[in-house]
């Protein structure tokens, strides 16, 4: 099943904050390799056991044996192995540790202080830790992402003043590679789109990772101006599609009106605006244009989130990426998965096959795209599909916002009933209990693997559990017998979730996918049954 394409296929495998168990992540390298991947971004951050940084070494979940033998298992499935490690952004676990605290900016505990060589110096002393296990390591990635609060300090905002937040970041990046001379260097692509005065500055060395999670098709009624829904400027809403017209609902995706002046004068050609549609994905060609080498970096699942991936609604995403990676010279796309809040990772299974068929095969339409990943799965064809399209915008656990916080059961329901949106809500239900059905009858359901046979289990409890709720006069005896069911399914998940990671990791995301639904819930029936 490995792609034919030139280009580097990158499985992105987050660990920082939560972990699976090593012989879990052991005995998925040779998976990778068998469904394409030619790489694996292990995305660490502090959590290592770096040896000069004694914080970091004590608290690691990981030992160095730990990782000897996770790289070890990359090396013998013959995967390049890529190592995400102390990063530039995203940094406030640093500041849990006092001895730490001088490399991040002041009064700012999201980002490294980025006018230090102290902070550079801690970077490359990192780099060295992580080499000194994994001598064959062919990238470091140091991050850079979502840097929104840079200039915080007295001394970053001077800078920035005088020079730009580009030229600060810009600086900051060449100040670690000049320290690691002998290994390439990745970073992320946002803050250089939403500050591209100084991208001339940026030492060609430099590999991006250019993120885009938006664009759908060839042109898109909207442009993005590094990523994130908050950086997103709608064209025209009559024309976005049905998949994310929920998720541009929101007053953060701003009209075109808004359009930065300097961003429209410098981008025009790569936009290219016409009839309210934008070329999607323009960036890659803008920075290949710059000399960079880049690597694209996608979502096979929905923005919004799901505990199923519903890839069915990124395929076209997916294809003109690749299409376009293909035609500018990427050296390589790389599949983000964002877990905890997402999917976990057994569910994304098929997602993963499917995108290694489409890189092999990015002109072939839906319905041969699905056919061949489904014959490479041993899945059968109508199951294979329904995992990637049953979902239809059904939000992960149904209980978190927008911007990814928890939000009550209870306060959900309110919000459906108070925005009117109950019958399209129940006709979104309707199709997910229908696909979860159909899975669950299948005969081969049963010989899939138990990270996939929960959550289609738990995604048909949850939206009959849904629909009964939105009722005017819901059947509490319906919902008491549901509940039973769901108590069921979430000690089946508890059991499945210690057998792949730590019991803390276990513990953090059982808390998080049951065990706060099930309190609510019954309190949800208490209240109801008082009535």
């Amino acid at each position: 099943m490995e792609n034919t394409n030139s280009m580097e296929h990158i499985f992105h495998l987050k660990l920082d904050d939560f972990n699976y168990s090593v012989k879990y992540i052991v005995s998925l390298m040779p998976l990778l390799k068998q469904y394409g991947f030619t790489a694996v971004l292990l995305d660490l951050r502090t959590n290592f056991p770096y040896n000069s940084i004694p914080e970091l070494k004590k608290n690691s979940t990981f030992s160095k044996n730990d990782f000897t033998g996770i790289f070890n298992a990359a090396e013998n499935a013959n995967l390049a192995i890529m190592v995400l490690g102390i990063s530039m952004s995203h940094t406030r676990r640093l500041g849990n540790y006092p001895g730490l605290r001088k490399y991040l900016e002041e009064n700012n505990p999201d980002n490294l202080d980025l006018t230090s060589a102290q902070a550079a110096d801690f970077i490359a002393r990192a780099a060295g830790d992580i080499i000194a296990l994994c001598p064959k390591l062919s990238l470091l990635h140091i991050g850079g992402d979502e840097m929104l609060s840079l200039g915080k300090s007295a001394k970053a905002n001077a800078q920035i003043i005088k020079n730009g937040k580009g030229r600060l970041v810009a600086s900051f990046v060449n100040m670690v590679s000049s320290r690691l001379k002998n290994i390439r260097l990745g970073m992320w692509s946002d803050m250089l789109i939403r500050h591209p005065e100084a991208i001339n500055t940026l030492s060609k060395k430099i590999i991006i990772f250019y993120w885009d999670y938006w664009g759908q098709g060839e042109r898109s009624p909207f442009i993005s101006i590094g990523g994130g829904l908050s950086d997103t400027f709608v064209l025209d809403r009559s024309k976005i599609s049905e998949d994310q017209k929920q998720l541009f609902s929101w007053h953060i995706a701003r009209p075109a009106q808004e359009i930065p002046a300097g961003h429209k004068s410098l981008f025009k050609k790569y936009w290219n605006i016409k009839n309210n549609m934008a070329d999607s994905f323009p960036y890659l060609k803008w920075f290949r244009d710059k000399g960079f080498i880049v690597i694209s970096a996608y979502l096979a699942y929905t923005e919004k989130g799901s505990i199923l991936p519903n890839t069915g609604e990124k395929i076209s995403h997916i294809k003109t990426f690749f299409e376009k990676s293909i035609k500018h010279r990427a050296a390589g796309v790389c599949f983000c998965l964002w877990t905890p809040q997402w999917p976990l990772l057994d569910a994304m299974k098929p997602a993963m096959i499917l995108s290694n068929i489409i890189l092999s095969n990015p002109g072939a339409d839906h319905s041969r795209l699905f056919k061949k990943a489904a014959d490479s799965s041993g899945l059968s064809p109508v199951i294979f599909k329904l995992l990637l399209t049953g979902v239809l915008r059904f939000e992960f656990s149904d209980s978190l916002d927008l911007f990814w916080k928890e939000s009550s059961l209870n306060a959900k329901l309110k919000q459906i009933t108070a925005a009117g949106e109950i019958l399209h809500e129940k006709k979104k239900l309707v199709h997910v209990i229908n696909s979860m059905q159909k899975i669950l009858k299948h005969p081969s359901f049963y010989r899939t693997d138990m990270g996939i046979r929960l959550p289609v289990k738990e995604m048909l409890l949850k939206a009959q559990l849904e629909i009964l709720l939105l009722n005017e006069n819901p059947d509490l005896i319906k919902i008491k017998k549901i509940f039973k069911l769901c108590c069921c399914q979430a000690a089946e998940f508890k059991k499945y979730l210690r057998m792949i990671m730590p019991e803390k990791s276990a513990d953090y995301l059982y808390t998080k996918r049951w065990k706060i639904f099930l309190k609510e819930l019954s309190g949800i029936i208490v209240i109801a049954g008082k009535k």
